[in-house]
C-alpha cells in the first residue's frame, strides 16, 4: 500500500474492519516532521483500538488458511519482509564465504 508516496505503518494492513470506527475509516493524523526526508510522519488515529479490533477478529478465525483469506494485504507484507530477510541472509553468507576463500 502506498500512502502519499510513503511507507505505511503495519496497522494499515490489518483490514478494513479494524480500521473502521462508527462506520468511517479512521483518519491518519500527520504529525512530526522528519527533516532527513523533508516529510511529515503520519499515524492512524487511535492505533490501539485498531490493534485490539484486529486481535479480537483474528482470534475468531478457525485456522491459518482462513486468516490468510481474511488478510491478503497483510500476507503480502509479511511475504515481502521474509523475502528481504532471506535475500539479506543469503548475501551475508555468500560474502562471508568469499572472505574465507580469500584468507
Amino acid at each position: 500500500m502506498d500512502v502519499n508516496g510513503q511507507a505505511a505503518g503495519i496497522e494499515l494492513y490489518l483490514g478494513r474492519r479494524a480500521l473502521t470506527a462508527d462506520g468511517q475509516l479512521r483518519p491518519v493524523r500527520w504529525g512530526g516532521y522528519v527533516s532527513s526526508v523533508r516529510k511529515y510522519q503520519g499515524e492512524v488515529e487511535d492505533k490501539g483500538s485498531v490493534m485490539d479490533a484486529f486481535v479480537t477478529h483474528i482470534s475468531t478465525l478457525k485456522d491459518p488458511a482462513e486468516a490468510k483469506r481474511e488478510y491478503p494485504d497483510l500476507v503480502r507484507v509479511w511475504r515481502h519482509i521474509f523475502h528481504l530477510v532471506e535475500n539479506q541472509a543469503a548475501e551475508g553468507i555468500i560474502a562471508n564465504y568469499e572472505r574465507q576463500q580469500e584468507e
